[in-house]
């Protein structure tokens, strides 16, 4: 039987050439720096008799390469000192193996990244599982629902600028318009300097005879028989609430084409009836002929008698120089159920600088207060009906029924609609805003 080839290692070249096995990058720096430590692969497993496993970097073949390392070791120690025990070449295998273990911090290094590594990939594959769930949850067609979504937006985004463009050129011309107006109206002299016409700051007329205001209140006696005929007739019945309509027709008197404009209203009041019509008394007995008053729109002296107001008023005219004076009487009629304001005015709108258009204006009108069917101690209706009579100057004569003509009493009509009804609606409910705002 042949002798086996036996080699004396030290436990610093065994450790070595362990590490060596183990694939350590130390491994390799050591036999650098040390040429006397021999390479494995430089003994040929048929030159020798020692019975060694194959090499393979692995876990299992590094516990076994480190099994025949000891034995190795123990036999090499038996050589040399031929009178060592068998218990001493097991401290010494196990000094070597500790030895070994302890100099390899580097191999649990890498056993603790491959763990997390493992367990931070069995994350990401749950999430991803998760995620999978969530999308196969989603119907089908939501992602098309929003998709035309995005496209109809971007498609109203690209509208809206192009309107932008469009607006943006329209107002520059309208600044160069203005620009071109205002020059033009620097220019024009003005006629009230130059005397040509009356200062419309001037103050009001005088009181008529007392024939004229008995006249008008008989006026308004005759139209109050009328007033439920007259509402009906005019839209405005007693379930509307809020509506506003305005209506022209030609009439036939003596012969004659009369236009009538007539302008019917319904509101919804926050207040009482009483309240409300006592704030429209306190108005109409209060005078304003100061020309910078916040009421100068609509001018008045007026005279209370009970039930009775009549005086004087000048109104001035939204279209040209027009301006109305007219004498006006006024009648309050309370009943169980509701409060009537009945009025008859006469006036004239005059033009200075033209008087040949100048014209008499008839106006009648009626105002009714009821309480609110669904809140009658905190609320009332308000419902009104006003009719304007444009006539000639001179009683014999006819106006001009062209369009131009009639467009210019519809526009003065409805100036002087805003400017008496809508100046008294709106300064009551102010007042009586503020009056609540006090308590």
């Amino acid at each position: 039987m042949a002798m086996a080839t036996t080699f004396a290692f030290s436990d610093e070249e065994l450790l070595d050439a362990l590490t060596a096995i183990d694939g350590m990058d130390d491994a390799t720096l050591t036999r650098a720096s040390n040429p006397a430590i021999p390479a494995l692969e430089a003994y040929s497993l048929a030159e020798q008799d020692v019975d060694l496993p194959a090499l393979v970097v692995t876990d299992d073949a590094s516990n076994s390469c480190l099994a025949d390392a000891d034995d190795t070791a123990s036999t090499t120690s038996a050589s040399e000192h031929g009178s060592s025990t068998d218990a001493e070449s097991d401290k010494a295998s196990s000094q070597a193996l500790t030895t070994t273990d302890g100099n390899k911090p580097g191999r649990k290094r890498r056993k603790h990244e491959l763990d997390a590594m493992r367990a931070l990939a069995t994350t990401l594959e749950n999430q991803l599982t998760q995620l999978k769930k969530r999308q196969q949850a989603i119907p089908p067609g939501t992602n098309l629902f929003w998709k035309r979504v995005s496209d109809q937006l971007s498609l109203e985004r690209q509208r809206s600028a192009t309107e932008n463009a469009r607006l943006r050129d329209i107002f520059q011309d309208q600044t160069k318009v203005l620009s071109a107006v205002q020059r033009s109206l620097q220019k024009t002299p003005d006629l009230v300097k130059l005397g040509v016409v009356e200062s419309k700051g001037q103050a009001i007329g005088e009181f008529k005879p007392p024939d004229v205001y008995q006249k008008l209140f008989q006026d308004v006696t005759h139209a109050y028989s009328g007033t439920d005929s007259v509402l009906m007739s005019s839209g405005v019945s007693q379930n509307s609430t809020e509506s506003r309509r305005v209506n022209m027709e030609m009439l036939t008197e003596d012969g004659r084409s009369v236009m009538r404009m007539q302008v019917s209203e319904s509101r919804e009041l926050p207040f009482d009836v009483k309240t409300v019509g006592e704030g429209i008394w306190q108005f109409l007995s209060k005078d304003c002929e100061d020309e910078n008053d916040s009421e100068n729109k609509f001018r008045r002296v007026l005279k209370a008698r009970g039930d009775n107001v009549f005086g004087v008023s000048k109104l001035d005219c939204s279209v040209g120089l027009f301006t109305l004076n007219g004498d006006v009487a006024l009648r309050r009629f309370v009943e169980d159920n509701r409060l009537t304001f009945v009025w008859e005015c006469m006036g004239v709108c005059e033009n200075p600088s033209s008087p040949s258009e100048s014209f008499r204006l008839q106006d009648r009108g009626w105002s009714v207060f009821e309480p609110c069917p669904s809140d009658p101690q905190n609320k009332s209706i308000f419902r009104s009906c006003v009719q304007f009579s444009p006539k000639p100057m001179d009683p014999n004569g006819e106006l001009s029924t062209s369009a131009k003509d009639i467009g210019l009493l519809t526009e003065i009509s409805l100036g002087v609609y805003q400017s008496t009804i809508g100046t008294i609606y709106e300064s009551v409910l102010a007042e009586l805003m503020n009056e609540m705002l006090r308590i």
